[in-house]
């Protein structure tokens, strides 16, 4: 993805910069994950990527501010068409349970 990125900077893609981000993750560049899913949540079609940064955020002790990520999807999402919301029932029910935990 680095590589990717050097040779077409202005490649943009959500589902790559998401799979970045998730790679990161699981070879423990755990600061760089947090940056990457702090961007693609601003544009992320859809709930992933804002509850992998939740997930992530709660993962590395910073709770409080998961919480927040969590809040702020789900009230977002309450005000979504319900086709959406279904859509994005897998990711919300993530979320909900997270603010429960």
């Amino acid at each position: 993805m680095d590589d990717l990125q050097k040779r077409w900077p202005d490649f943009q893609s959500s589902d790559a910069h998401l799979l970045y981000a998730r790679s990161l993750t699981e070879v423990g560049r755990l600061d760089e994950a947090l940056e990457e899913y702090h961007a693609v949540s601003a544009y992320f079609p859809g709930a992933e990527a804002r509850v992998r940064y939740g997930l992530l955020l709660r993962m590395v002790g910073r709770t409080a501010e998961a919480r927040i990520v969590f809040n702020e999807l789900l009230l977002q999402m309450r005000r979504a068409p319900k086709y959406l919301r279904d859509a994005q029932a897998e990711w919300l029910a993530i979320a909900e349970k997270q603010l429960s935990a």
